[in-house]
């Protein structure tokens, strides 16, 4: 699951840079694995709909 969330996070538009903030090797490969995830626009919407109830004005 983090994976899916750093790579949501990965492509917001001001391009932030996610701190991990651990020493857990999981997490730290959780991250990485999120360079390689493919998420389309319309499923980046679709997870922020979700996440706030209610699509993009």
């Amino acid at each position: 699951m983090n994976r899916w969330l750093y790579a949501w996070v990965l492509r917001l538009p001001s391009q932030p840079l996610p701190i991990i903030g651990s020493g857990k090797i999981e997490r730290v490969r959780a991250a990485v694995e999120a360079e390689t995830l493919k998420m389309t626009r319309q499923q980046w919407f679709r997870i922020r709909k979700a996440a706030l109830g209610y699509d993009v004005p």
